[in-house]
């Protein structure tokens, strides 16, 4: 620690960069949201403090990441404790009693009376990480390079955008990452020195890192910089003693699950509930392998297989060069790498050790889906973007350019401004209160109390007023006007946040998918529904880095009598299907319609509609002829679908749709402005029927029918039957 403050004493550009890494780290610790992940690492560390205080208990009880977290975060306790032992020992404390045991009633008290405490302190813990990961990466690139290369690899580092967002919630992934690039730093002083202190403190921490998400990546360049340390007698000794300390870093990491049989069996359960979003071929070979060996034989090793990659989920790509990083730094690490790897062969291949093994294991591994993932990437990237441009100046210097100097700020402007921007809006965006509070006036004002309520989750209304959503719905439920007016719902308040799970398939990819496709995709057509049919009574939004949410308050329209003369009918008695055409833009779907003369509604025929693959989404079946309607007036919609299997509740599909237009010039490959959706089936393979009722736009002329699938299978067939179409 010395050392690092001498040297920041001497290093003003290191100690300006460590200042911005701090402000964009610590300024929006609070209010900000709450991260998913942070209400179980805050009870587990509570539920520890009170075990400790009440039994001498040390042990978490809690494995679903290493113990490390939970002892950090119960230092966030240890103010209160010191305040309260004082004040209750003098008397000054009286807090009511609710578990019998005084002290652990004064911090409940604290925290009821403060409750954004814990999070302020527990998330500046991260903060430090985040900060302490900025310095580490100076170390390293200046230990690889020089000391330019680690002044640039400090900055791009402070400022990039996910390391700073994550670098604001109570998780393990920055933790994790500091301890990942400490034993990547000490792995580099063992090749260096080759002393014992070295050695061992490898060994350590490397056993340290990988419990803190069991993800033993530090390990990869151990084995090299064994290999590449400094040939002594002493070397296979040190190097012996260096690997028996990597389990003693374990034990530190998981003290309790190593020495206690139930313990073990809490961290087997948790790790294996884990496993349902990041288990992988490679895991479940390791562990069959595990398995093997303790069992001396008796169970079989497993079948390599499994060790062959699974595909490769192209979204991480896009997630770099598009919103982590950008195509310019991309280009910029890329132009380092290889200029690393000419002159200084040795040095790139040792440090691209590790994020090339994250980035395949990432990218055709593992199924789930996070932007938490890409993270260990970021501080090499850093590096390298640092290594290109200090080579840039290093080539305009060689040419003895006048400019060379003006040139790379330059460079270092364009690749560093943006990231600069970014995370300093998001940390101030984070100083406000969060979407869901600034909406507590309207709220009170818009909103009715005896309004029947439904959220997109996750949560769009302070908790104090929770109790007033009925139904919590999501796009695979119920989600559609139709779909809620069903249920008596007459307010939707939508958090956006929850869509990009939903629209995976189109976020799968490099490119952003065709336009036509994505907004024909079922989520924006309801979005498109709701702008077009309901009124908006008011809409909130936040940085994206920061918030990383929109919240949209709709209320529905009336809920209007059905119109009672047939404009159109079919009941499929003859094979028309030639009226009926597939959306040529999405022909990857893979879509047939036919004539079925053996099934039918009411009687024999329908329109049968099969799809053998989805892009994307399924392709739209639309009505060659389009209707001439009235303005302002309201129009039934009626049909009749039956699935050739059952369809989950999660999964609902098949729906029909109008879309109103005011000239024929305006119909297109498109959504209108103006659209209604019928319902979705559901359930048993049977006939069922969807409809919608609605009043058409004021300027309204041509209405398109269609029907719509959402590929929730990968093949199936609908049966179509008994359409009508209702109108003044």
């Amino acid at each position: 620690m010395r050392r690092v403050l001498a040297i920041l004493s001497k290093n003003k550009i290191l100690t300006l960069i460590i200042i911005l890494a701090s402000i964009v780290r610590f300024v929006g610790l609070i209010p900000n949201i709450a991260h998913p992940d942070e209400l179980y690492i805050i009870k587990a560390s509570r539920n520890l403090v009170y075990n400790i205080i009440q039994y001498g208990d040390f042990d978490p009880h809690a494995y679903k990441y290493g113990s490390v977290i939970f002892y950090l975060q119960s230092l966030v306790y240890l103010p209160i404790i010191l305040a309260g032992s004082i004040l209750l020992k003098v008397g000054f404390a009286d807090p009511p009693p609710k578990t019998g045991a005084p002290l652990i009633d004064f911090i409940e008290e604290v925290i009821s009376t403060f409750p954004r405490l814990v999070y302020l302190e527990g998330r500046a813990i991260t903060a430090l990480f985040g900060v302490g990961s900025v310095i580490l990466v100076y170390f390293i690139a200046k230990k690889l390079f020089n000391k330019w290369v680690g002044l640039g690899s400090a900055l791009f580092l402070a400022v990039s955008p996910f390391h700073v967002r994550d670098s604001h919630y109570i998780t393990t992934d920055i933790p994790f990452l500091f301890f990942l690039l400490l034993a990547l730093l000490f792995t580099i002083k063992l090749i260096e020195k080759s002393t014992w202190k070295w050695y061992l403190l490898t060994g350590l921490v490397i056993g340290l890192s990988s419990t803190i998400r069991y993800f033993p990546l530090a390990l990869l360049p151990y084995p090299l910089a064994l290999i590449l340390s400094k040939n002594e007698k002493s070397k296979p000794i040190k190097s012996l003693l260096s690997l028996l300390m990597i389990p003693i870093g374990v034990s530190i990491g998981i003290p309790f699950a190593v020495f206690s049989e139930s313990s073990r069996n809490q961290l087997l359960f948790d790790t294996q509930t884990q496993m349902q979003w990041y288990g992988t071929g490679i895991t479940a070979f390791v562990l069959s392998a595990a398995q093997s060996l303790v069992s001396f034989g008796k169970k079989p090793l497993p079948d390599t297989a499994l060790l062959l990659p699974v595909k490769f989920t192209k979204f991480y790509l896009h997630l770099l060069f598009f919103k982590a990083l950008n195509p310019l730094l991309i280009l910029m690490s890329l132009l380092g790498l290889a200029t690393g790897l000419i002159k200084h062969t040795k040095k790139t291949l040792f440090l691209m050790l590790i994020p090339t093994a994250s980035f395949i294991y990432t990218t055709f591994y593992i199924s789930a889906v996070y932007e938490r993932l890409i993270l260990p990437l970021l501080p090499f990237a850093a590096i390298l973007t640092s290594l290109f441009i200090y080579q840039f100046h290093t080539f305009l210097k060689n040419l003895k350019i006048r400019k060379k100097y003006l040139l790379t700020g330059a460079a270092l402007i364009l690749a560093a401004a943006p990231q600069i921007k970014s995370s300093l809006s998001a940390s101030i965006s984070c100083t406000t209160e969060s979407a869901e509070m600034s909406m507590q006036e309207t709220l009170k004002k818009k909103v009715p109390k005896t309004a029947n309520i439904a959220q997109v989750s996750p949560v769009t209304i302070p908790a104090s007023q929770k109790t007033r959503v009925k139904k919590e719905v999501r796009p695979d439920t119920e989600f559609s006007i139709e779909e809620l007016q069903k249920l008596n719902i007459d307010h939707l308040f939508i958090n956006t946040s929850i869509f990009t799970r939903f629209l995976y398939p189109f976020k799968n990819n490099f490119f952003i998918p065709p336009r036509e496709l994505y907004e024909n995709a079922y989520i924006p057509l309801v979005l498109r529904e709701y702008e077009s049919r309901a009124t908006l009574i008011d809409m909130a939004e936040r940085y994206p880095l920061c918030d990383g949410e929109r919240f949209i308050y709709y209320k529905l329209p009336p809920v209007y009598s059905e119109s009672g003369e047939p404009i159109y009918k079919e009941d499929f008695q003859e094979n028309i299907s030639k009226q009926w055409e597939l959306e040529d833009f999405n022909q990857n779907s893979k879509s047939t319609i036919t004539h079925n003369a053996n099934d039918g509604h009411t009687g024999k025929g329908a329109l049968e509609y099969k799809w053998l693959g989805v892009y994307y989404r399924g392709q739209r079946l639309v009505l060659k002829e389009n209707f001439t309607v009235f303005p302002d007036q309201v129009y039934t919609l009626k049909a009749w679908v039956k699935s050739d299997s059952k369809i989950d509740p999660s999964q609902r599909d098949a729906f029909f749709r109008l879309d109103f237009f005011e000239n024929k010039e305006e119909i297109s490959l498109y959504p209108s402005r103006n659209i209604a959706l019928t319902n979705r089936i559901v359930g048993e393979p049977k006939w069922q029927q969807v409809s919608v009722t609605v009043k058409t736009p004021i300027k309204a002329k041509y209405a398109q029918l269609s029907f719509d699938t959402l590929g929730t299978r990968e093949n199936g067939v609908f049966l179509l039957d008994d359409i009508q179409l209702f109108g003044p």
